[in-house]
């Protein structure tokens, strides 16, 4: 599971009452992991690509340590900031 998740608006899962749902039965628009020291960053950036190939439009694998940020963008090169 990611760290954080982003769905646009139109796209949370909602209740018959219009409150969101409490499941989130569907790909996020957006995936954001924070690579803690005992995570395997390529286990972390398998999990990403997997979003990726399930409909997911960016991730984000933060890199505290090396103060870096890798974009991926589903058919696009990586990313590094």
């Amino acid at each position: 599971m990611p760290d954080v998740t982003v769905f646009t608006w139109e796209r949370i899962p909602r209740e018959p009452d219009g409150s969101v749902s409490n499941i989130f039965p569907i790909h996020p628009d957006w995936t954001i992991e924070v690579l803690s020291p005992d995570q395997n960053a390529n286990r972390v950036a398998l999990n990403i690509l997997h979003c990726l190939e399930h409909g997911t439009q960016l991730g984000w694998l933060i890199d505290p340590e090396e103060s870096l940020i890798l974009v991926y963008s589903p058919g696009q090169q990586v990313k590094a900031f």
